[in-house]
């Protein structure tokens, strides 16, 4: 072979490496914090979740345990409430939906959903349960509401399933296996993910039009595309973020938050 054809042909294959590479390599983008939410009464180890009421205007947090507190506070992150408010349930994710305009929960260990009307205060009340747990994710996961298609989202050793409800209470369920930390769409052996699945939140899940999983070694919130399960990009955390193996993660009104179980602080990154 000539030199000059070979040396082309180095070049070209390089150029195809790095092309291939860089259409691999996720976009990345860098959350700042922009809030914190006190909760400056006792009850609840575990930060369970934080919903955004838009009518309401304000955010709602719920420690994990049947007799932790929930703490209301202000688009600014205000608290606005010192009563004594409970969940009166072990959430394990809570969203507002707004085909009803209530706050719903899902709960620990299969326990069930649960619904709250707010009063003209803003304070939620008339907690009755709206369906049962079917028992196909862990007792622990933690849902996600996708109000698109009214489904809530779980994860599940390295599975996100998103579980509709009809009127008996049954359900409907979409699986999706994730590639951990994969932007390719080529097959993942169950060995390679399984690989990965120790570096990540263990069943807290958020939802943002993509499913959102917490990299605790990484310090990265990582974006997977629901339908093919490959990341479509990483969201850096700062070093000083406080990052869980479980619980302690949660998504509202475009921010992501992480419970400071020392401070007793939801911070907010976006």
């Amino acid at each position: 072979m000539k030199p000059i054809l070979f040396l082309t042909l180095v070049l070209f294959c390089s150029a195809s490496i790095t092309n291939a590479q860089e259409q691999a390599a996720p976009a990345i983008k860098s959350l700042q914090k922009v809030m914190t939410l006190k909760i400056d009464r006792p009850g609840g180890t575990d930060g369970a979740a934080v919903a955004w009421h838009p009518l309401e205007k304000k955010y709602y947090a719920a420690q994990a345990g049947a007799d932790a507190p929930m703490m209301i506070f202000d688009e600014k992150g205000k608290k606005i409430t010192a009563t004594d408010l409970k969940a009166g349930v072990d959430v394990r994710g809570l969203w507002y939906n707004p085909k009803s305009r209530t706050l719903q929960a899902s709960t620990a260990s299969n326990n069930g959903w649960y619904e709250y009307a707010v009063n003209e205060r803003g304070v939620p009340e008339n907690r009755r349960r709206i369906t049962i747990e079917t028992g196909i994710h862990g007792a622990q996961a933690v849902g996600a509401y996708d109000y698109r298609s009214d489904a809530v989202w779980f994860y599940d050793n390295t599975t996100a399933m998103a579980e509709s409800r009809g009127l008996n209470g049954l359900a409907s369920v979409e699986k999706t296996k994730l590639k951990l930390g994969s932007t390719s769409k080529d097959a993942v052996t169950d060995e390679e993910i399984a690989q990965q699945k120790a570096s990540y939140n263990e069943n807290a899940i958020v939802y943002t039009g993509e499913i959102g999983l917490l990299n605790v070694a990484k310090k990265q919130v990582e974006l997977y595309d629901p339908g093919p399960g490959v990341m479509t990009r990483a969201l850096k955390l700062p070093e000083s973020a406080p990052v869980s193996k479980s619980l302690n993660f949660s998504y509202s009104n475009g921010i992501y938050w992480l419970f400071n179980k020392g401070t007793r602080e939801w911070c907010g990154y976006r």
